[in-house]
């Protein structure tokens, strides 16, 4: 609309807004701290004990410096065209933010729902355990033993009575 502004005073309201569209981009950058500068551009986040239990990324800066249209102006008409060119090519870079995010979000999504499903079959393994009933389970160990005990018993009388034969035979 600056390219097509009648008068210097739209061209100059046009501006005082463009400029405070650009103040708020400074100022959200801010709150999610994703400003050039701030520490919280690279993080990483323990999901799992082994060597791949890192979910790490990167999340580039998206402050009006960074993407380039920090000292915009749309005054005249050849500066309005510039700063549109100029903003195209921040809303790729934001894309391309935007795709990393993603990314980073389905795999700690992942990662979540592998937990969740971790969680609940050890407490499904950890109930079967303490609903286990004791009487039974010793009853069951002490027929096992005698039934493993009778086992080599007729096997002791077998080897036995092969020796008895053979001493007959001589």
């Amino acid at each position: 609309q600056s390219g097509s502004a009648a008068s210097d005073v739209d061209r100059t309201q046009l501006n005082n807004e463009f400029q405070d569209v650009l103040s708020e981009i400074d100022r959200e950058a801010g709150v999610a701290k994703i400003k050039s500068g701030d520490a919280s551009l690279a993080f990483s986040v323990f999901v799992s004990a082994g060597a791949d239990g890192l979910v790490t990324g990167t999340i580039g800066a998206a402050d009006k410096t960074t993407l380039g249209i920090g000292t915009q102006t749309i005054t005249t008409a050849a500066l309005a065209a510039t700063a549109v060119d100029k903003i195209a090519t921040a809303v790729t870079s934001l894309g391309a933010s935007q795709g990393t995010i993603g990314a980073l979000q389905n795999r700690l999504q992942f990662a979540i729902s592998l937990s969740q499903s971790q969680t609940v079959s050890t407490r499904a393994a950890e109930s079967r355990i303490r609903d286990a009933n004791m009487a039974e389970e010793s009853a069951n160990m002490t027929r096992f033993n005698i039934l493993s005990q009778s086992g080599i018993a007729a096997l002791a009388q077998a080897n036995q009575q092969s020796s008895s034969i053979l001493t007959l035979l001589r």
